[in-house]
């Protein structure tokens, strides 16, 4: 799979493309340290030219939401096929993470005029990923 990061007015868009492939995992971590580096609290994940999610894409959502979540950022999905809504409703994802049929609604629904605010978060200056354990 092919990974792609577009950074634009504070919106972070993922594009995954192709299918995923042995040694996936390491362009996720590659994504996540892009993310982290870049700040990134708003992040689309657009799954137009993705034709299905594997288990592997699907950690790195589970994951990089759960992160976000936690340090007040908001992740949702854009552009899903018929498949990858399957796939996302019976991880029972869907019940999570927003997903929008076009980047475009996505985008409005995360101006920040239209986001709840997030109780509990950390203040802007906290990192934006949880700490992760080292792998010994």
């Amino acid at each position: 799979m092919h990974i792609d990061v577009e950074i634009k007015d504070g919106v972070c868009t993922i594009r995954l493309t192709g299918r995923s492939i042995i040694g996936s995992d390491a362009a996720y971590a590659h994504t996540r340290q892009e993310l982290e580096a870049a700040g990134c609290r708003t992040v689309i994940v657009d799954c137009r030219a993705a034709p299905y999610l594997d288990a592997a894409a699907i950690g790195f959502i589970a994951d990089l939401y759960k992160s976000l979540k936690h340090f007040g950022g908001e992740l949702v999905l854009a552009n899903a096929n018929p498949l990858v809504r399957e796939v996302l409703n019976v991880t029972r994802l869907d019940g999570l993470i927003p997903i929008f049929d076009e980047e475009d609604t996505a985008l409005a629904a995360l101006a920040p005029g239209n986001r709840p605010p997030q109780p509990g978060c950390n203040s802007p200056d906290a990192p934006v990923f949880a700490a992760r354990p080292a792998i010994a």
